[in-house]
C-alpha cells in the first residue's frame, strides 16, 4: 500500500503536521486493496423480526422537546447520576440530625438525666452566658427571637396597624362624609363663578 504525501514542506511542524501535509492511503482498486488479507470473520446476526418492531415503535414515538430518543433515555435500573450518592449512604445532614438526637448522660441538680446532644449544648451555652460570655449571650437571645414565633417583633409592632374599634370607623367615617362635602361645595362654587363670567 503506497503512501503519498500531498505536499511537501509547508512549513507545519514535524510533530504536528497539518492536514495538508498528513499522509493519505490512496486506494487501489481490487487487487492492491487497503483492507488486511485473509479470512474476514462474520458479524453476528441480529434477529430481523425484533430489528423491524423497533423500527415502528419508533416511528410511532415522536421525538421532540422533552422527548428523547428511546435509545438514549436511562434504561430502568440506570443512574442518571452514577458518579452521585449511592443509595443507602447517609448525607451531610442525616448525619448531623442523628448525632444531634442521640441521648447522652447529663448531670443535674436533680440527677443524672439522659437528654439529646443538641439540648446539651444549648444547656452548656446557657451555663456560659450566665457566666458572662457576651458571645454566648448575643446567641442565646438570638436563639430565643428565633424560636419564639408568637412574640411580636419590634420592626412587626411599627408595621402592623392597630385594629380599630367601632367608634374609630365611626369617626374616619364623619371625616370622610365632611372632607367629601367641603370638595364638592368648592366644585360647585367653581362651577357657578365660571358661568357667571
Amino acid at each position: 500500500m503506497p503512501i503519498v504525501p500531498l505536499k511537501k514542506d509547508c512549513g507545519s511542524s514535524p510533530t504536528n503536521p497539518s492536514a495538508q501535509t498528513r499522509p493519505r492511503r490512496m486506494p487501489t482498486g481490487k487487487e492492491g486493496s487497503t483492507k488486511a488479507e485473509g479470512p474476514v470473520p462474520e458479524k453476528p446476526r441480529v434477529d430481523d423480526s425484533e430489528d423491524t418492531a423497533n423500527q415502528t415503535e419508533d416511528r410511532a414515538y415522536e421525538i421532540g422537546y422533552g422527548r428523547p430518543p428511546k435509545k438514549t433515555q436511562f434504561q430502568p435500573g440506570q443512574s442518571g447520576n452514577p458518579k452521585g450518592r449511592r443509595k443507602g449512604q447517609r448525607g451531610l445532614k442525616t448525619i448531623i440530625r442523628e448525632c444531634s438526637t442521640e441521648r447522652i448522660v447529663m448531670r443535674t441538680a436533680q440527677g443524672d438525666k439522659q437528654v439529646p446532644k443538641i439540648e446539651a449544648m444549648i444547656h452548656k451555652l446557657m451555663e456560659k452566658a450566665f457566666a458572662g460570655d457576651f458571645r454566648s449571650m448575643d446567641r442565646v437571645l438570638q436563639l430565643y427571637a428565633d424560636s419564639v414565633p408568637d412574640q411580636p417583633d419590634a420592626n412587626e409592632m411599627t408595621d402592623r396597624q392597630p385594629d380599630l374599634t367601632e367608634t374609630d370607623r365611626q369617626t374616619l367615617a364623619d371625616f370622610e362624609a365632611m372632607i367629601v362635602a367641603e370638595t364638592t361645595k368648592a366644585v360647585l362654587a367653581g362651577a357657578k363663578e365660571a358661568d357667571d363670567e
